[in-house]
């Protein structure tokens, strides 16, 4: 007897039609960045990201329903929530930096393809590929997923495993760059421009020179005028909590940082001693404490 086998007919009764493909996936630089780089780089980064987002809900919440110990002590916890806040930042900055560095790499190794289009071309530009040997000056924007290589600006970058067959290649070495693309120099600051800085460029100069004073023992302060020198003064006690140096008091504690800030600055009123306590008292009962901690934990 003879079998007959019933053909399962598929969608829309249709019979036998050969089956389309899977393409490989286009994404943006973001997307590409977490699908597509080392699986630990990512991780580390997702880690990052949720700590400082941990930290600040948990900043949040202390602010919108302050305990008691959080109002006595106000001042002391903004520092030190400024200064951890920057800490998480600069691991977030790291671990992205890391990924991206990832992602230049298996373009510049043909594991990755980086398709855009080129800015300069106006509304008649044509989607090219973009030079691989050259991934490791690309300056990304993951947000925009823009690609800025020398003076060429390539928009809606796509990146993918295969190259999606573009309109024209882009050349390995434009005609108008030298060997190697030169960044744009940044602006020069004078005391005209200084004074036409937004506040938040302005606060940044303010943190690197005061870290730059506060770490290097041979750095000299420029004559401040009316300009105040306790945030100096608070930042290097920071630096010195942070490297276990505190002082047992801060009559002691204090007497140092006015010998070191004399130092800093020749012919110039510096703050007292008495001064010092009384300003940065409350920051450093907090600042021993945790450094108390840390050494009673370090020592089990």
């Amino acid at each position: 007897m003879k079998t007959t086998v019933a053909q399962t007919p598929s969608a829309k009764g249709r019979i036998g039609r050969p089956q389309r493909p899977i393409e490989d996936p286009t994404l943006s630089i973001g997307e590409a960045l977490i699908r597509w780089c080392a699986p630990d780089a990512v991780s580390r980064w997702r880690s990052a990201f949720q700590d400082l987002s941990n930290f600040r809900f948990e900043r949040r919440l202390e602010i919108e329903i302050p305990k008691p110990e959080t109002l006595k002590n106000a001042a002391a916890l903004q520092a030190l929530w400024t200064m951890n806040e920057r800490a998480l930042i600069a691991q977030c900055d790291r671990a992205h930096a890391t990924l991206q560095n990832d992602l230049r790499w298996q373009l510049a190794n043909g594991a990755l393809f980086a398709q855009g289009f080129l800015a300069s071309d106006g509304f008649d530009a044509e989607r090219v590929l973009l030079p691989g040997a050259r991934a490791g000056d690309f300056v990304l924007d993951p947000f925009k997923s823009i690609v800025v290589l020398g003076q060429d600006r390539y928009l809606s970058v796509a990146i993918s495993r295969r190259p999606l067959a573009p309109t024209r290649t882009a050349p390995n070495l434009p005609k108008h760059l030298p060997d190697r693309a030169q960044p744009t120099p940044a602006p020069t600051l004078t005391m005209d421009t200084v004074a036409n800085l937004e506040d938040d460029v302005l606060l940044k100069v303010v943190e690197v020179y005061l870290d730059r004073i506060a770490a290097s023992p041979d750095a000299k302060l420029k004559e401040p005028g009316k300009f105040s020198l306790m945030p100096f003064v608070a930042r290097k006690m920071r630096d010195r909590a942070q490297k276990g140096e505190l002082l047992p008091t801060i009559t002691t504690e204090a007497a140092w940082l006015e010998q070191w800030i004399a130092s800093k600055i020749e012919g110039h009123p510096v703050p007292g001693a008495k001064n010092i306590g009384k300003v940065l008292g409350k920051e450093y009962a907090l600042l021993k404490a945790q450094s108390n901690a840390a050494t009673v934990l370090a020592e089990k």
